[in-house]
């Protein structure tokens, strides 16, 4: 039985396994890069919202220092 010959329907199988082994592997990668964007873009974001709250806070604080012209009628 050692001596038999593959069967083409063996062939297709193990090549199939070889290439679900393949794309897991793609698969893997690109999961990897994502998780590293995802992360980089959730910093930036978060810097972004530090600087938002920043300026909002500093056109507040003008904004009340500006004099309060009463106009008299």
């Amino acid at each position: 039985m050692e001596n038999e010959p593959i069967n083409r329907q063996s062939i297709s199988t193990e090549a199939d396994v070889d290439h679900l082994i393949k794309l897991y592997k793609k698969v893997c990668t690109e999961n990897t890069q994502l998780k590293k964007q995802l992360a980089d873009v959730s910093q930036k974001n978060s810097q972004l919202i530090d600087k938002i709250e920043t300026a909002a806070y500093r056109l507040e604080k003008l904004l009340s220092d500006l004099p309060i012209d009463k106009k008299q009628d």
